[in-house]
């Protein structure tokens, strides 16, 4: 018994002893995980960075035991991203960042909330710097809940992910939402009474500074768009310095900022420096040069207070330089320039660009020689292999940093041709740089994410490249087709950016799959490792087939090459494709017929702009005295395309609410002589027979039922009673087979479940547009319920034709691509074929007459824009009195998309008829002739 019971207690004893050398280890290994990350610290201190990545795959041999673990192993991992990020390794400092956040576990602690918002403020920080503005977005709106879920986090937190997320739809080009960003900082600092007076001081700085920005960014969007923009800049310049100032008063009544020791004062001092940086750059943009300098000199001096970086010293020096030289101190500029080079460390700034800056410094001064010599220096840097770059630069090779090298290329070929357009040598350089700009843009945009920048750069080698080679450009053909599959990616990449609200899946999971595997490509490329580049390549087109087969209407915009040339087989002999596009100071017009392109460049000024928008106001105000104008039309129209009676009209951004049809011509409206359609795109004009002459037409009809009001001066935009849509609709149940929801039952549901049934999908009813968030127009059915614009892009419409009868469908708001968001073009991007949309506030009584005319050509085979041409006139020879033949009555409707007919009617009756006529007519003259013999043998 005393044996067992001394046994009993030696177990115990032993395992008591081992529990506790299991808990001295665990203690150990917790201990082990926090010395690395203590030492991390210090090394990045000391900026060892390549040592901190050693720490980090030293820590992933420790097995983690606990919540603590994982996140100071987070911590540790994070760490590769922020010594990464110090090499320039961009893309493993994004996995570092990723991976950490693999290891945040899944309580809900303050250690752990802010562990998981730190590093993912780090990473969106990676991904903007990169200009993956959607998944930098993507992950800020993650960082965003986490906040909003734990309000025990600093208003500090929710300020900088504020300014942030603002910086983001800043880049594409979403000032409305940016500035829903400014004003939820502001809403966030003024209830607040727990921070102190300092911190507050920061938080407001951040709120005037964003404010500014807004302002600067919306400005200088306006200058890059037209010449037109004196009178748009002046609120926007007021608002900079009432933001400015305040920023001043910040600075000068806070000692911190003046004398600053800790590390959170230095950021916001820099904060402080980055504003005078910006506004420097708005006056030396609008040529306020005194004010640009004696700001950017205030830049610098602070600079070294701060202590800032050497890349931003650098970066307001160069800047300053730019300024020198703009008003006439060469010299200055130039030894400015020198002494960057002379003082810094190479790291710390890109020797092509000061190289650049020198070329454009003497190509200012029309000194050719050291211009050009230079260029080819600035050339050399950027050129990807050890080859030597030839003088002529046809051995140009890519180095993989796109858009950034894409653009300084653009820039030295536009800075040739703007200094030195009479010189054959200078112009023969800049068409070969233009070249390479031009080939590096085709081949690398489907890997660039949208953006304001992005797009302008686009439009800028464009416009060059016409400049350049308009009396001798080679492969039109080539050159054409490249420019609509562009356009169709940045449309496609618009598209799915505007969709901040919207959640689809399917195509964001497709867009992430191919962003990956080119990802790779990239990385392979720049690694010259060509067996790898040729296997993703492979991998890519797999990708290709299957999102071909799977998701044909997505595949058809985004994934299947446009060929001019198959194009203009579709085209008739009386057809031509007028496609517009604008820049700056000058428009172009492409003239594509079935044997040719041509394009002729126009000047865009704000004498012409004036012309195009008095002519809009005129066409809204059913009160104006409209009068023709042969000068619009001459602007707008070349001669060559006067001579076809069917013109497809593809517009850009201005032109957008034009109906063409009101433009003069033979003292009449155009309508009165030409068909005319529409389309965003050429490939959405015209279509391989799409027309099955064995399928019966099928309309199904959507006129929801409204309050009874006061009918008389009605439009599809207000919530009454829509007699005219109810009268179109029973009219066009009659034409057709059909399925009609008339009143009660055109209900939400009822559209969702029967859209797509027939191969007409016809909606009279009130719709309504929202300029400030245009995902959120909507149509009106029954009950008041709303079929909002971004459910629309959830939606597959395949019909051949969809008739939007209501207000403001074809319209919208200019958005981050410069193209138009409307209710017409969701439906283009649902499937839909072809779509009669809206301009403006319809009235509704006109729109039913004209309605039901254009349904009965339709009926008698017309194509789309004949019946609608035809409606048009048949409405102006019937008009009761001179004021109802005012535009605004009969030509807010447009037709977008494929111009066949809906119905083919079949003739073989009619020759039939004919005949039997031909015949009895036939016999009875023989007749008559065998009588009259008969009779005067007789006689």
């Amino acid at each position: 018994m005393f044996v067992l019971k001394i046994s009993c207690k030696s177990i115990v004893a032993c395992l008591m002893l081992l529990c506790s050398g299991v808990y001295a280890q665990e203690v150990s290994k917790s201990q082990e995980l926090d010395s690395i990350y203590a030492q991390q610290a210090l090394l990045y201190k000391a900026k060892d960075y390549a040592e901190i990545i050693a720490l980090s795959e030293q820590a992933k041999a420790i097995e983690l035991k606990n919540a603590q673990d994982s996140i100071t192993f987070a911590r540790i991992t994070a760490y590769i991203g922020y010594a990464n990020n110090k090499f320039a390794n961009y893309f493993k400092s994004i996995e570092g960042f990723e991976a950490a956040l693999n290891y945040i576990p899944s309580e809900k602690s303050s250690a752990v909330i802010n562990t998981n918002y730190n590093i993912l403020y780090d990473l969106l920080t990676r991904y903007y710097s990169l200009r993956r503005y959607k998944k930098a977005l993507s992950i800020a709106n993650r960082a965003e809940r986490l906040l909003n879920d734990y309000d025990y986090i600093r208003a500090s937190r929710h300020t900088w992910l504020y300014q942030r997320k603002f910086r983001i739809y800043s880049a594409l080009g979403f000032y409305d939402k940016a500035a829903l960003e400014v004003e939820k900082i502001k809403q966030k600092l003024e209830p607040i009474t727990n921070e102190t007076d300092e911190a507050m001081r920061y938080g407001w700085m951040r709120y005037y500074r964003s404010s500014l920005l807004l302002s600067y960014n919306e400005a200088l969007n306006l200058k890059e768009k037209t010449s037109a923009y004196e009178n748009e800049i002046i609120p926007l310049r007021k608002n900079i310095e009432l933001n400015l100032s305040k920023l001043d008063s910040v600075f000068e009544t806070t000692a911190s900022l003046q004398k600053p020791t800790m590390r959170s004062q230095f950021s916001n001092l820099s904060f402080y420096i980055g504003a005078l940086y910006y506004v420097a750059d708005f006056y030396k943009e609008f040529e306020a040069y005194d004010r640009s300098i004696n700001l950017i000199n205030k830049a610098i001096r602070l600079s070294e207070i701060a202590k800032e970086p050497d890349r931003n010293v650098t970066e307001y020096l160069r800047f300053k330089a730019n300024v020198l030289n703009e008003i006439g101190h060469t010299q200055d500029a130039l030894v400015l320039i020198d002494s960057i080079k002379n003082t810094y460390k190479s790291n710390s700034f890109h020797l092509n660009d000061l190289y650049e800056f020198k070329g454009d410094t003497y190509a200012k001064a029309n000194q050719l020689d050291s211009a050009l010599h230079y260029y080819s220096e600035t050339l050399k840097l950027i050129h990807g292999t050890d080859e030597a770059l030839q003088d002529d630069f046809q051995n140009f090779s890519s180095r993989h940093q796109f858009p950034n090298d894409c653009e300084q290329i653009d820039r030295m070929s536009y800075m040739l041709f703007k200094y030195f357009n009479q010189d054959s040598v200078a112009m023969h350089k800049a068409r070969i740089l233009n070249d390479i700009a031009y080939n590096e843009f085709v081949e690398n945009h489907k890997d660039l994410n949208l953006s304001i920048g992005n797009k302008l750069l686009y439009n800028r080698i464009i416009q060059c490249r016409l400049e350049l080679n308009k009396n001798n450009f080679k492969d039109k053909n080539t050159f054409i087709s490249n420019l609509e599959n562009i356009s169709n990616r940045l449309a496609w990449q618009e598209f799915s950016q505007s969709r901040v609200v919207v959640k689809l899946p399917i195509i964001d999971s497709l867009e992430h799959i191919e962003f990956q595997i080119r990802k790779q490509i990239v990385q392979a490329k720049q690694a010259r490792n060509q067996k790898q580049e040729d296997s993703l390549k492979g991998v890519l087109q797999t990708y290709k087939d299957h999102v071909s087969t799977a998701y044909p209407t997505i595949s058809d915009f985004t994934q299947n090459t446009f060929d001019v040339t198959s194009f203009q087989k579709l085209l008739g002999d009386d057809d031509i494709v007028l496609k517009y596009l604008f820049f700056y100071d000058q428009f172009v017009i492409f003239q594509i017929t079935k044997d040719g392109i041509e394009w002729e460049l126009k000047p865009w000024t704000k004498a012409t702009k004036g012309l195009l928008n008095s002519h809009l106001e005129y066409l809204k105000n059913p009160n104006s005295k409209f009068e023709l104008n042969p000068e619009l039309t001459k602007l707008l129209l070349p001669e060559k395309a006067l001579t076809y009676n069917s013109l497809t009209i593809v517009p850009d951004t201005p032109i957008y609410s034009l109906p063409f049809e009101t433009l003069s011509y033979k003292s009449n409206y155009l309508v009165k002589e030409k068909a005319i359609h529409y389309s965003s795109h050429l490939r959405f004009a015209f279509f391989e027979s799409d027309v099955d002459n064995n399928t019966k037409t099928k309309a199904t009809i959507f006129a929801p039922e409204y309050p009874k009001g006061n009918t008389s001066l009605v439009t599809r935009n207000s919530s009454v009673f829509l007699e005219g849509a109810q009268k179109e609709a029973k009219v066009l149940e009659a034409l057709f087979t059909s399925e009609a929801f008339i009143g009660k039952t055109a209900t939400k549901s009822n559209f969702i479940n029967h859209k797509s049934k027939g191969n007409i999908l016809h909606l009279a009813m009130h719709a309504s547009l929202d300029d400030d968030e245009p995902v959120f127009s909507y149509f009106n059915f029954s009950n008041d319920e709303k079929l909002f614009l971004e459910e629309l892009y959830g939606l597959n419409i395949p019909v051949d034709l969809a008739v939007l009868s209501a207000c403001n469908t074809a319209v919208g708001k200019e958005d981050g691509s410069l193209s138009m968001v409307s209710l017409q073009r969701a439906f283009n991007f649902s499937g839909t074929k072809a779509a009669v949309a809206s301009l403006w506030e319809v009235p509704d009584a006109t729109t039913s007459q004209i309605m039901i005319s254009f349904y009965n050509y339709l009926k008698d085979g017309k194509t789309k824009s004949v019946a609608l041409q035809m409606a048009k006139n048949e409405y102006l020879n019937t008009a009761e009195t001179p004021k109802m033949k005012h535009p605004y009555y009969w030509a807010g409707f447009i037709l977008y998309g494929s111009d066949t007919p809906i119905t083919h009617v079949n003739y073989n009756w009619v020759w039939i008829a004919v005949g039997v006529v031909c015949m009895v007519l036939l016999l009875y003259v023989l007749f008559n002739k065998f009588w009259q013999r008969d009779t005067t043998e007789t006689a």
